[in-house]
């Protein structure tokens, strides 16, 4: 499952490679569409009803039957939380996004693959070495109580969001 959670990532950023390409688009300029602001929020608030415990996502389900989660879960994730996460690393990546928007696309691709497999690395690394898992908490009680505390959090992402909508 981080193996594909990190395909997942990889994946994403070679897509929107090819999106802003094609589109002739900058970094933000995807993220200021109503559209897209209009999907992610969306998005968000049906996150934040599931970590509430109102429904459980189908994508989201890291739990499926008898305990295991399937790839194909474990793979939209990755897609789906790295877009959620694409505009806050924006302002970490300004050199490197600046001078890449200004290179053909193969260079903007390769750059995309790049910092998607530095955000995977971690995901990759347990697939490599699964016993690295062993110094992660146990879940318990205390996750529900984190999941709530999240939903919070993403109640006031979606705040936010409704606020970039004209």
């Amino acid at each position: 499952q981080n193996a594909m959670f990190a395909l997942g990532v990889i994946v994403w950023f070679t897509l929107l490679s090819g999106i802003l390409s094609a589109m002739d688009l900058l970094w933000g300029q995807i993220f200021q569409s109503q559209g897209m602001v209009m999907a992610m929020l969306l998005l968000v608030f049906a996150l934040t009803l599931s970590l509430f415990g109102l429904f459980m996502l189908p994508s989201f389900a890291f739990r499926e039957k008898q305990g295991k989660v399937s790839k194909r879960s474990a793979f939209i994730t990755g897609m789906i939380a790295t877009c959620l996460a694409t505009p806050c690393s924006g302002p970490l990546l300004g050199g490197v996004l600046g001078w890449s928007f200004n290179q053909p696309q193969p260079i903007l691709g390769i750059v995309f693959v790049s910092v998607g497999l530095g955000m995977a690395s971690p995901y990759i690394m347990l697939a490599i070495f699964p016993k690295l898992g062993r110094h992660f908490p146990k879940p318990g009680p205390w996750l529900a109580r984190l999941e709530v505390l999240l939903g919070f959090f993403l109640m006031l992402t979606c705040a936010y969001l409704f606020t970039l909508l004209t």
